[in-house]
């Protein structure tokens, strides 16, 4: 789990038990939500205590990571930008239609094999909307990543809130019950903003997983292994 790995690391390098404030999993939900992979955070935590500013300075808080987790983040998106440069030979802007027509191709491929017509009309509504966002960018209306990269989430929200919905009550108690039991040793830890938030983030996880559904971002992925043998049930 994206949580206990990065807790235990944390405290592993801080070379004795430490147990992380409700802020601190505020801030790894965060992470979690942007999408940053699990291995640029232990990297940026492992910068982080080999090169402390200062021989005074104290680790207390795992925000004392977060500006070189940041600049790994970066660092890591522009090799994966820089990575369809050098193989197309295209210009960084096309990137970012290429990565929104991948993940339509994966939902129309999900579309094709599902045989539930709730779940395809979502899917096409999806679709439509990233078409939508597509049109911006080709016009040129939103030209900052950030910016674009919070569109998507918008529309993964409403997909996976939608999606959530249409299941009936008790696969919803289900994929509920099964992502609380994730976080019962933290519970405790952490507010009920907190909780209340990290709860929703491994639901949506547990939602694409489920429906095997593409990461809707510009720079993260989810594995599509198995798409010819997905089995959608609403």
């Amino acid at each position: 789990m994206y949580l206990k790995e990065i807790e235990s690391y944390f405290v592993k390098q801080k070379g004795r038990g430490l147990i992380l404030s409700p802020k601190d999993l505020t801030l790894i939900k965060g992470w979690q939500e942007k999408g940053i992979p699990l291995e640029i955070v232990l990297k940026g935590i492992k910068t982080t205590f080999a090169n402390p500013k200062g021989q005074e300075r104290r680790i207390t808080s795992i925000s004392y990571c977060q500006p070189e987790i940041l600049r790994a983040w970066d660092a890591y998106r522009e090799t994966k930008i820089g990575t369809v440069e050098t193989k197309d030979g295209e210009e960084k802007e096309n990137f970012i239609p290429r990565r929104i027509d991948g993940i339509k191709r994966r939902l129309l491929a999900l579309i094709d094999q599902s045989e539930t017509p709730p779940l395809r009309n979502l899917l096409k509504q999806t679709c439509q909307e990233l078409d939508r966002l597509r049109s911006k960018v080709e016009r040129n209306r939103i030209k900052d990543f950030d910016q674009i990269e919070k569109e998507l989430g918008k529309i993964e929200q409403l997909t996976l809130s939608n999606l959530f919905m249409k299941l009936d009550e008790s696969e919803r108690k289900k994929i509920e019950s099964s992502c609380a039991d994730q976080l019962r040793r933290e519970r405790l830890r952490m507010s009920k903003e907190a909780y209340q938030e990290t709860l929703s983030a491994l639901i949506k996880k547990a939602l694409r997983n489920k429906f095997n559904l593409p990461a809707i971002s510009l720079y993260f992925e989810v594995s599509s292994s198995n798409l010819m043998g997905i089995c959608c049930k609403l």
